[in-house]
């Protein structure tokens, strides 16, 4: 996508009522939008063209949703993909992790697909640039920063005597940082979209930075989270010294 052209969209749902709302939510977003009802339609359009922007539904006739994601990550690296379902659970949003860039349930509100939207194609032409971002003054030099947020008073202390053990600053707060740290540790309940919109910033800025998410394995809401924030490790609940040390270790490696 550019600055000078329309950002295009493509409507992927068997659907037609989805395709008159989303139609309308993106055209009044100012976005060239057009839909399909298969799988299959939509492989053959990603074909003819590069959308920036992605809506695809999980049910599809034929080839199913997580094919056509997969498909389209692989054919427009740098599409948006956001993936709706009226049945989210924790392996269907695993699948997605790496592919999409967000799991949304339905019923859903409209505002928050259109902020979604936004943050995150706002996020992809912030990415043709980037910045170095600073880091803590009080760092020392070579030293990792790893920023906790969660509410799992357990987890928070494993955290703190794991990255000491392994040479990181800690700091753990209930808010993000105005700076990037190098990982980001945070707890699936901690993730909320104005969260997801200040990693996604994060992730734009600073290409080295990391997120390692704290889940219920049982959590479809925690792995979605996953697949928002494309999560690069996660940590098991509750977590155990061991699994917590070889995940840190590979996060700051």
């Amino acid at each position: 996508m550019t600055e000078t052209t329309a950002v295009t969209a493509l409507i992927v749902d068997d659907d037609p009522s989805i395709h008159g709302v989303f139609g309308r939510l993106f055209a009044k977003m100012g976005y060239e939008a057009e839909a399909v009802a298969t799988g299959e339609a939509a492989l053959a359009r990603i074909q003819a063209k590069a959308f920036d922007v992605c809506l695809v539904d999980k049910q599809l006739p034929g080839v199913g949703g997580t094919a056509v994601a997969r498909a389209i990550r692989a054919q427009i690296p740098d599409a948006v993909i956001i993936f709706i379902t009226g049945h989210a659970t924790a392996g269907s949003a695993d699948e997605l992790v790496g592919v999409a860039d967000e799991y949304l349930s339905k019923p859903f509100e409209l505002d928050t697909v259109r902020e979604t939207v936004s943050a995150l194609v706002a996020q992809r032409k912030t990415q043709r640039v980037r910045q170095p971002s600073p880091v803590p003054t009080a760092r020392q030099p070579g030293q990792k920063w790893v920023y906790v947020m969660s509410l799992d008073a357990a987890a928070i202390k494993l955290l703190g005597d794991v990255c000491q053990h392994l040479g990181a600053q800690m700091t753990q707060g209930a808010g993000l940082p105005t700076e990037a740290p190098d990982v980001l540790v945070v707890s699936g309940d901690q993730a909320s979209f104005e969260l997801r919109k200040a990693v996604w910033g994060f992730q734009a800025s600073k290409r080295d930075f990391l997120v390692v998410l704290l889940v219920d394995p049982t959590s479809a809401a925690d792995a979605a989270a996953a697949v928002a924030l494309k999560a690069q490790w996660r940590i098991p609940l509750p977590a155990t010294p061991q699994m917590t040390h070889l995940i840190m270790q590979r996060a700051l490696a």
